[in-house]
């Protein structure tokens, strides 16, 4: 049996390990860092790492359920692509591999504290306070309607994939933005009650910098250094320069009054909660519907200026009339992105056991109910198109099963089955096995099925042809 184990690659290998036998806790005492992408999680990573005596690298994604490749990992901490192939096949468990990463990394460096900082920590809280009871977290939260104007810039965050192609501008993007944003603040702050666990405020650390850091390190049981206050001068990272305050607040100038009501919707109760706002009565400085154009073009106009032009572009030339045909495509991709998305819902949420009965027992009633209705509006016996009533009744079964499924839950698998993170990692690896294959699955019995109904329904008609006189 272990020797059998042993051959598998790494992950299999933990993951059957996991099941097998519970993972003994470390004595270790990891910091671990993480939050939503764009929210400030690299500057305090640079920013820690002046400390004297605390080792704070680049993203490891050792935490994670899918690691980064040996080689990238590799490239990224000064090892080789063999080092870390090796420290893999030795360890039985995630737990062992992440303590041999974080010896090493303590004795290349010859400093005494390891910390972490991958944003996608922040979904994987609990599990590594099981592993390391003795870790402290810090959880790195920046103002949701900043992050959604920084998000829809970044290259990393796959947006295109996400709302299935919608510009970057869209309204689908600031709702995919601001939810991405919701679920992993959500998530991380279930730990907030732990005093293991610390919310840093990217506006207080870009403002209040050392009194913030002083409040960190004492935190973490780490004397003060002033030298986490300097920075160099020529950084190749940006994050590793001065720390600059323009970009608290861009919300204001950047998001149009339309974008800042799908974010209210969305988070607007979660931003008073955070103490972002009072109340729900904020708004843009503008006050205006902005509409922008392409990532690329110079197209910027406000509501009340109905007459404002592309620079460049005049009324009724190809070129609005492309931008017109532009508009319309991406709101068929919206719809699209839209169905796809309840689609795969639908597939993750009937292998989940957290989804509730009623709305297991909806969802087979109204197929059940109607094939077994003496009433067929379009009779089976014609090819194909016979059976577009039970593919529209199948449809709507789908959409009232994830409408059944609760708000929270619903937004949490749309999050586990987003595109890779910032860190090129995706989200929810086993889950979307498990969508996957029963993705694949329902395929084939949909072909299959459908092949099936058409050769028979063939059959019958041409023996009725052949008996008829």
């Amino acid at each position: 049996m272990s020797l059998g184990v042993g051959l598998l690659d790494y992950r299999h290998r933990w993951r059957i390990m996991r099941k097998l036998q519970e993972i003994q806790p470390s004595t270790a005492a990891p910091i671990v860092i993480g939050g939503c992408g764009s929210s400030g999680t690299t500057l305090l990573r640079h920013v820690l790492d002046r400390h004297p005596s605390i080792f704070c690298g680049p993203e490891s994604t050792v935490f994670l359920e899918r690691i980064s490749r040996a080689r990238d990992l590799a490239r990224r901490f000064g090892f080789t692509e063999r080092e870390i192939l090796e420290w893999q096949r030795a360890s039985r468990t995630q737990v062992e591999f992440i303590e041999r990463f974080r010896t090493l990394c303590l004795v290349r460096s010859g400093k005494s504290v390891w910390a972490d900082k991958t944003p996608e920590n922040v979904r994987r809280f609990d599990v590594i306070r099981s592993w390391f009871p003795q870790a402290r977290f810090i959880h790195v939260i920046r103002d949701g309607r900043d992050v959604v104007c920084s998000l829809r810039q970044a290259q990393w965050m796959k947006l295109e994939k996400i709302t299935g192609g919608a510009d970057r501008s869209s309204p689908e993007t600031v709702e995919a933005c601001i939810r991405y944003w919701i679920e992993r603040v959500t998530v991380g702050r279930r730990l907030r009650r732990d005093p293991r666990y610390l919310e840093v405020r990217y506006e207080d650390l870009v403002e209040h910098t050392e009194s913030v850091l002083r409040r960190i390190l004492a935190f973490l049981n780490v004397d003060w250094d002033s030298r986490v206050l300097a920075h160099d001068p020529l950084p190749a990272d940006p994050a590793a320069g001065p720390v600059y305050e323009s970009a608290v607040g861009r919300w204001r100038t950047d998001l149009t009054s339309s974008e800042a009501e799908i974010v209210k919707r969305y988070a607007g109760l979660l931003l008073v909660d955070l103490c972002y706002e009072a109340d729900l009565g904020w708004a843009p400085l503008s006050g205006t519907d902005a509409v922008r154009s392409r990532p690329g073009s110079n197209t910027l106009r406000g509501a009340d200026d109905p007459g404002a032009k592309p620079i460049g572009v005049e009324a009724g030339t190809p070129a609005q009339h492309a931008d017109r045909w532009v508009q319309l495509s991406t709101a068929r991709q919206g719809w699209r992105a839209r169905l796809i998305r309840d689609a795969r819902v639908f597939i993750a949420a009937t292998v989940d056991q957290r989804v509730p009965w009623y709305a297991r027992l909806s969802a087979a009633a109204m197929p059940t109910a109607y094939f077994l209705a003496p009433i067929d509006p379009i009779p089976n016996r014609i090819p194909v198109i016979g059976h577009l009533d039970d593919a529209i009744v199948a449809l709507l079964a789908i959409a009232l099963f994830v409408r059944l499924v609760p708000p929270a839950l619903r937004d949490r698998l749309r999050a586990d089955l987003q595109e890779p993170s910032e860190n090129g990692v995706a989200a929810g690896p086993r889950q979307r096995e498990q969508v996957m294959r029963a993705a694949v699955t329902v395929l084939w019995l949909t072909v299959l099925g459908a092949i099936t109904a058409t050769w028979s329904a063939l059959l019958v008609w041409g023996a009725i042809w052949l008996l008829l006189p």
